[in-house]
């Protein structure tokens, strides 16, 4: 908390503070394995980037950050895990005014999902809403949360967010597609730049032709595979947005090519990066 490593029960901001009261704040989330991120450098790049977008100011350089990530790791004696980086407002005097920004590093259990979701696959629902400032990974999830008894009895995992059909992203996920000559599909709209997608895209970027184009929900039924990308979802595919199945209704065959593909990169990318540090 603010640099100082503190039980979490003793982390505490202010009932003044603008992520409070406002819901002014910004946040990331990543894995690590073997005391170590994945992806370590887009994470905290991303994390930079949406505190520029929203106005807000880290108290310390990406160094200085970065090795407190993992020394909170080194303390807490866990080889796996979850990271959440969250920067608030900061305690403001009128409701309005920008007080000094707090940043809490919280580390959790490695979360997960059951095998079952990628083996059998995924539902959505679909909402239309543009989330605001969406380039920034903000503390803003007021529309997911009011959409959560919905999502629930439809049996969804997540909700695809549109505005006037034009498909964005889900609300804790990038998406994509694959057309029916086998080409992957990424909307281009206002989404949050995924580290997934991102690295994602550079493992199968010689195995598949990819397209960044608008995507229209009209468009779902002509699609053989679709797939959600997030750090703990990893790629998992959809098999049903609202009543339209997509493709036949189960996970295809790109799903264990696109899914290998990239956990062979991270496992790589992760074994080159300790491998620097020792």
């Amino acid at each position: 908390m603010n640099g100082q490593i503190v039980p979490a029960k003793q982390a505490t901001v202010s009932v003044n503070d603008l992520g409070l009261l406002r819901g002014y704040g910004i946040f990331d989330f990543f894995l690590f394995e073997q005391y170590h991120p994945y992806f370590f450098d887009d994470y905290i790049n991303r994390f930079f980037h949406s505190a520029d977008i929203v106005g807000l100011e880290i108290p310390y350089k990406k160094p200085v950050l970065k090795e407190q990530v993992l020394e909170l790791i080194r303390q807490n004696e866990a080889s796996e895990g979850g990271i959440r980086l969250l920067l608030t407002g900061g305690e403001s005097v009128d409701g309005i005014t920008l007080g000094a920004p707090q940043l809490c590093i919280l580390q959790y259990p490695r979360p997960g999902y059951p095998s079952t979701a990628y083996s059998e696959g995924v539902r959505l629902i679909t909402h239309d809403y543009q989330r605001h400032l969406a380039k920034a990974k903000s503390t803003d999830y007021l529309m997911a949360m009011y959409l959560r008894k919905p999502m629930q009895e439809a049996g969804a995992i997540d909700i695809l967010y549109h505005q006037n059909g034009l498909i964005s992203e889900a609300a804790r996920s990038n998406v994509i597609f694959i057309d029916q000559e086998d080409r992957m599909i990424i909307p281009e709209a206002k989404t949050l730049v995924g580290v997934t997608l991102k690295n994602l895209r550079q493992a199968s970027q010689l195995f598949y032709e990819q397209h960044v184009r608008p995507v229209y929900l009209e468009e779902l039924t002509a699609f053989k595979e679709a797939f959600l990308c997030s750090t703990i979802k990893g790629v998992m595919p959809i098999v049903q947005i609202d009543q339209q199945q997509i493709g036949n209704g189960q996970a295809g065959q790109h799903m264990g090519k696109l899914s290998d593909l990239f956990l062979e990169y991270r496992r790589q990318q992760h074994r080159e990066t300790i491998s620097l540090l020792t």
